[in-house]
């Protein structure tokens, strides 16, 4: 049967006449052949704008759990502020009190229904701010916590414990 619909049954020029189904085809007796196979509409995919925070100092870091129901529930995370757009220095430094030392270019993580755009706020402190951090707790390592795999990707590839705080290998 896969044969007989990539052979004769084809969704651009069918061979009905040829078809030892063509008795029993509804679309050919109700003259819909055309409209056939019928495609599913493709999901949206959407834009989203991540910009994560990493505050760390003395081998401690500052990690949250996903709680929401959201992509990544239950997953671990440095503090997010999520936005319409990547946050520029100027804008960071509004809702945040102290200057960051880096902050790493775009990094684009695809989702089949998400287009995630991230970028990693660096901090060799650790400080609370209010909302932003109120969920956080401080940790000395990484294990026993599964995190996204943008975050992941972008320690591993990019990041390295220097002098007790998370910092780049290179300039990003």
């Amino acid at each position: 049967i896969m044969e007989l619909g990539a052979l004769v049954c084809k969704p651009t020029q069918p061979l009905c006449e040829k078809c030892p189904l063509s008795v029993m085809c509804m679309a050919l007796s109700v003259k819909t052949i055309q409209l056939r196979p019928v495609k599913s509409k493709r999901t949206a995919v959407r834009d989203r704008y991540f910009n994560f925070l990493i505050f760390s100092e003395k081998n401690q870091v500052l990690l949250e759990k996903r709680m929401q129901k959201d992509i990544w529930q239950h997953l671990h995370q440095f503090p997010l502020i999520e936005s319409d757009h990547l946050l520029t220095l100027d804008e960071i430094t509004t809702l945040i009190p102290i200057k960051p030392t880096v902050i790493s270019s775009e990094i684009l993580h695809l989702l089949s229904h998400q287009r995630i755009h991230g970028q990693f706020i660096h901090y060799n402190q650790i400080i609370q701010i209010g909302k932003i951090t109120s969920q956080s707790n401080i940790i000395t390592s990484f294990e026993n916590h599964a995190l996204p795999r943008i975050i992941d990707r972008y320690l591993e590839e990019q990041c390295a414990w220097e002098n007790g705080v998370i910092s780049p290998k290179k300039h990003v």
